[in-house]
Parts: C-alpha cells; sequence; structure tokens
C-alpha cells in the first residue's frame, strides 16, 4: 500500500468554502420590526409632569419611612430603659430564713407592706432548674423539692422584677447511710 492513499492532502474548493448562511436572502426574522418616532412636545411634557410626581410620591414615602422609624425607635427606648431599669419594691422583708437538706430548700418569710394585688414570688434557680411560688399573705413558708445534692441555688424574694431579698445557698452532699453515728463504730440494735 502507498503512503498518498491515506493521507489525501489536496485541497480542492468544495472543501476550503462551505456557505454558513442557509436563509434566503429575502428572509425575514419573526421579530417586530419598532421603528423609534421622535416624541412630540406635549407627550415629552406629560412624561416630564409624570416623572415629577413619581418623585414627589417617592420623596413622600421616604419621609413617612423616616419619621415612622424615629417614632418607633424613640417608643422601643423609653419601653427599653423600663426593661433596664426595673421599679423598686415597695415590699420589704421583715425576715427571710432558710433551711437546706440533701435535696430540698425550704423557707420562711414576712413582708412588710405586702399587697394582695402585687406580683409578690419566692424564686429559686440556678442553670438548670427555674422554680417560682406566689405568695399570697405576707407571711409564708415553702419548701423546693426533688432538687440535687450538693448543688448552688439561688433563692429570691421578688416583686415583679425587682428583687428584694436575694440569697445564694447549696443542698447537703449525699449521707453515706452505713456511717454510724456511734463513737465505737456499731449500728445499734
Amino acid at each position: 500500500m502507498r503512503h498518498d492513499q491515506f493521507n489525501n492532502n489536496k485541497a480542492t474548493n468544495s472543501s476550503l468554502y462551505s456557505s454558513r448562511n442557509k436563509q434566503p436572502s429575502n428572509f425575514v426574522g419573526k421579530g417586530k420590526n419598532i421603528v423609534a418616532v421622535q416624541s412630540s412636545v406635549d407627550e415629552k411634557n406629560n412624561l416630564a409632569k409624570q416623572k415629577k410626581k413619581k418623585n414627589k410620591a417617592q420623596e413622600l414615602a421616604k419621609t413617612i419611612t423616616t419619621f415612622a422609624t424615629m417614632v418607633s425607635a424613640t417608643i422601643a427606648c423609653v419601653v427599653g430603659v423600663d426593661a433596664i431599669l426595673p421599679s423598686q419594691p415597695t415590699i420589704s422583708a421583715e425576715y427571710f430564713e432558710t433551711w437546706t437538706s440533701e435535696n430540698e430548700i425550704s423557707y420562711s418569710l414576712f413582708v412588710e407592706d405586702f399587697d394582695e394585688n402585687d406580683d409578690v414570688f419566692v424564686v429559686l434557680y440556678n442553670d438548670f432548674t427555674n422554680r417560682s411560688q406566689k405568695l399570697e399573705s405576707p407571711e409564708a413558708s415553702g419548701t423546693f423539692e426533688n432538687l440535687q445534692t450538693n448543688m448552688l441555688y439561688t433563692i429570691e424574694l421578688k416583686q415583679g422584677d425587682s428583687v428584694v431579698v436575694s440569697k445564694k445557698l447549696r443542698t447537703e452532699p449525699m449521707k453515706d447511710y452505713y456511717e454510724s453515728d456511734e463513737p465505737n463504730g456499731s449500728y445499734g440494735g
């Protein structure tokens, strides 16, 4: 077999040029023929008036939005100040005694200037629990049960959001019930 049978490197006119335009010369595309016409003076004046009205409406909307934002910010500041600075309590605790055990914290208290319409609570909390008991009278006692042993808690007397008295308490560590209180180590019997 000869080498030039496989490599036909002769250029012919048909291999050099092939027309890519397949449309006839009088072809009109499917789009619309749009001819821009010069606007009349009245149309230009109307467009200018519409543009001014639109600009005025946008400016009015911006002014109203700015005013509403300022009013709401002022209200938020006033409300925020009340939230940050709670009202001062009108009650006081004559005494507020507490006791702890392994899994309970008890309290006894007497509140001066107590009003039944006030929201007065004894609250016990830490990172794991938050409990409260509402006071119905100026003298009260109660117990928070099912607490963790050897755990730090805060107990507070509160009027609304205001703290009247606050104490930090730790429940007792778990006792080993097999230890004897007898000096010689006997368990009695």
